[in-house]
């Protein structure tokens, strides 16, 4: 959102509509010119399309009941995630679905 709010200070005459969506909806979309530009997690299959990596690295947190005993360590693992039922990202989607790992 950094890099949105410099392009906005620079061209103040550009607007922006922002859609959600998973990565297969948000291609499609820019293939049928509904949009101009669109923001994917890797890995994605972009060979016919010109693309750039942004310098992003990807964070994720997790979200829980305060009196989860999560809640008591300091640190936890993926192995602590393990059998839980979570709800996760879809193949780099920002739509989101319930797995269990």
């Amino acid at each position: 959102m950094e890099m949105v709010a410099k392009f906005r200070d620079r061209y103040p005459g550009v607007q922006f509509a922002l859609f959600d969506g998973d990565g297969d909806s948000l291609r499609e979309r820019l293939d049928q010119g509904a949009e101009d530009i669109v923001a994917l997690v890797e890995p994605v299959e972009a060979a016919k399309y010109n693309y750039m990596r942004l310098p992003v690295r990807e964070e994720w947190e997790i979200i829980m009941k305060k009196d989860d005993p999560l809640t008591r360590r300091d640190v936890s693992t993926r192995e602590d995630l393990y059998d839980l039922p979570l709800i996760v990202g879809r193949g780099g989607s920002c739509a989101t679905q319930l797995a269990t790992f």
